[in-house]
């Protein structure tokens, strides 16, 4: 299926990332940075069935003729001409727009990303700051991963400096608070921290 994909990104002139887990397929426009479809295997293998991605999330589709299965190129042409006709992507910064700016500075979140976007339907961009990226990020630190701690710390602060104060209060409510740093054990963590997180950090501890 991999290889169906990369051809029929080649005819259309799109750049994909893909990604397969089991019978499921995920179709990511890299020149964008957002999904572009969800394929699933049917009981017919020369059948799919498919959610193309709208505003971030997998919506339920079918296709121009009614059907909700089809030949994956077919699914493709359909989740293609979707994807164009959708306003341009907001501000990267902006809150709608900073989860996705996100798995596009660390791609190695985008895993976590597609899993959450098929079990929320959409992007909870607090719900995966807190759930998600918290933990990964503190995983990487305890393995001592730090060039991925240090990717992962860099663009939490651009977040934490943003305009849009959403974006601020997006990490510093769900991604400094669940670290505690009031918790002497993090103390080694915090000390990398980057200025704006570390004042965000010092106030969560009253300081």
């Amino acid at each position: 299926m991999e290889s169906l994909v990369r051809q029929w990104s080649r005819r259309v002139g799109v750049e994909v990332a893909v990604r397969v887990d089991d019978e499921f397929v995920y179709v990511h426009d890299t020149g964008r940075g957002v999904p572009l479809c969800l394929l699933r295997e049917t009981a017919h293998p020369e059948f799919w069935s498919f959610a193309p991605a709208r505003g971030g999330r997998y919506v339920d589709g079918c296709l121009p003729s009614g059907a909700w299965t089809g030949g994956a190129e077919d699914i493709l042409d359909h989740a293609w001409t979707y994807r164009v006709t959708e306003p341009p992507m907001p501000d990267p910064l902006s809150c709608a727009g900073v989860v996705h700016a996100l798995v596009e500075a660390v791609p190695e979140l985008r895993e976590d990303l597609d899993l959450h976007i098929f079990n929320e339907h959409e992007i909870l961009s607090h719900v995966f700051v807190h759930l998600d990226v918290t933990p990964f990020v503190l995983d990487a630190w305890a393995r001592g991963d730090r060039e991925l701690v240090g990717r992962c710390l860099a663009f939490l602060e651009r977040a934490m400096t943003a305009e849009d104060p959403d974006t601020r209060a997006l990490v510093g409510t769900s991604f400094v608070p669940p670290v505690r740093p009031w918790d002497p054990a993090v103390a080694g963590f915090l000390a990398i921290w980057p200025p704006a997180l570390a004042r965000q950090a010092r106030r969560e501890v009253g300081e």
